[in-house]
């Protein structure tokens, strides 16, 4: 499998520092050890590939950063701050976002509200005291390819269209990071190619991503370098195109 590298990077990384950083997390389930001494990191500017076979650990992965779960050891780094003890709540406050492999929009709410409410601290106990600004709601949707659903709710959406209304609200409080999880199922390739250039250029704004595709000619796209796991462990890391031509890569990803 060959792939061209399109990905522009986020400058001189040598300067860059590092938004997050794991070391050593593990986590098991039962007899089953899901993550396993796992350590990575992801810079400023940065967007990182998270790639491997089917129950390799990458969700649990995204659930330990975003506190859904508690690793039973290591630590989680945030902008240099230990957040092992940060509730899910407090980790979006400082600046982490996450989509969802399966959308989970509010379907009782158009996809303008379902926008403006993820600027909304509290979300929807604060929409009657705060309200997201409408410039920045349109601002957004324009961004994700979203303006002609503003009115129309959840279920009137294509698969496409949900997953980009994840992301139009994964951005709506400006993050710093983003972890999106199945960037591209489901998408056109018309799709793809507004949303991969849409994260190249929060990159250069500032933003970095982590994601999880099994697209990897879409990955190869945008992403600077990838990780790739297998039982939780790190396998591999580096530029996409280098390691997918790793013989314990193909035998563990591609079953080669």
């Amino acid at each position: 499998m060959k792939f061209k590298d399109f990905s522009e990077g986020g400058g001189n990384r040598k300067d860059m520092a590092k938004v997050i950083e794991t070391r050593g997390i593990s986590k098991r389930f039962g007899g089953i050890t899901a993550v396993n001494s796992l350590d990575f990191h992801v810079e400023e500017k940065e967007i990182v590939g998270l790639i491997g076979p089917n129950g390799a650990g990458k969700t649990t992965v995204f659930n330990l950063i975003m506190g859904v779960l508690r690793q039973d050891s290591g630590d989680i780094i945030f902008n240099g701050t230990n957040i092992n003890n940060y509730p899910t709540h407090k980790r979006v406050k400082i600046g982490i976002a996450r989509t969802y492999q399966i959308p989970k929009p509010l379907k009782e709410w158009t996809i303008f509200e379902n926008i403006r409410i993820s600027m909304i601290p509290d979300g929807i106990k604060s929409i009657r005291r705060i309200g997201g600004r409408e410039e920045d709601i349109r601002r957004i949707a324009k961004e994700t390819g979203l303006t002609e659903y503003l009115e129309k709710y959840p279920d009137e959406l294509p698969i496409g269209a949900l997953r980009r209304l994840e992301l139009a609200r994964a951005l709506a409080n400006d993050p710093k990071l983003i972890l999106i999880d199945e960037a591209f199922a489901g998408m056109t390739k018309e799709e793809i190619d507004v949303i991969s250039e849409l994260l190249k250029k929060k990159r250069k704004e500032g933003m970095s991503f982590i994601i999880i595709d099994h697209n990897l000619e879409a990955l190869a796209n945008i992403v600077d370098r990838v990780i790739v796991i297998h039982l939780g462990r790190k396998l591999a890391e580096g530029k996409l195109q280098e390691i997918i031509k790793k013989e314990d890569v193909k035998k563990a990803y591609l079953g080669e």
